[in-house]
């Protein structure tokens, strides 16, 4: 385990540091790129990508932590047998559920419920406890980005909420699909910021 120096995304949350639109595309691409690796060579969903497992190094390199609650996808099928694991603040629907089965794009509506937080500084549904909670992730809609976090482009609304779709046949198919869209919108920002300076 190599020495790493920076913060998790949760701690820079914490100190009430907003991530900019760039860099949040830029976080998201990199584990979109690690949750396609842990998929492609390890076989793996890993089923707990929060704010607390996301380390940022001082140059912006991202690294996804606490493989723990990894699952295979023949053991992700038996999920509604077992316990609620993971954060509930990132949780996809159908791991507290038995109406279908947790997979690859379950890690994406976590994905996607970081980015809301990470652009708006919370997460999309707050609750007094978990059985609340657990609710909203599965029958509410969260605020639109685009009002909780004003100046978020269409486009990139766009893809949080395809994230945070109740039905994973709604969201993006795979991580390295959703990683070659972030990178789409990281140059259309970058050409946008460019043309504004």
């Amino acid at each position: 385990m190599p020495c790493l120096r920076g913060e998790t995304l949760a701690s820079r949350l914490k100190r009430g540091v907003r991530t900019s639109l760039p860099q949040t595309l830029w976080i998201a691409r990199q584990v979109c790129q690690a949750l396609d690796a842990l998929n492609q060579q390890a076989g793996v969903i890993h089923a707990d990508v929060k704010p607390s497992n996301i380390f940022l190094s001082p140059d912006g390199h991202a690294t996804l932590l606490d493989l723990g609650f990894c699952q295979t996808h023949s053991e992700a099928k038996s999920w509604a047998a077992r316990p609620v694991i993971g954060t509930l603040n990132y949780i996809a629907p159908e791991m507290v559920t038995s109406a279908c089965s947790a997979d690859r794009r379950s890690d994406l509506y976590s994905l996607g419920a970081t980015m809301y937080e990470l652009l708006s500084g919370r997460p999309p549904f707050l609750a007094e406890g978990p059985a609340e909670l657990i609710a909203l992730h599965r029958q509410a809609k969260p605020e639109c980005i685009r009002s909780a976090a004003p100046g978020t482009p269409k486009a990139v609304a766009s893809l949080i909420h395809r994230l945070l779709a109740k039905d994973p046949l709604r969201r993006p198919n795979s991580p390295a699909e959703t990683a070659d869209e972030l990178a789409r919108l990281e140059i259309a920002c970058f050409a946008y910021h460019q043309a504004s300076a």
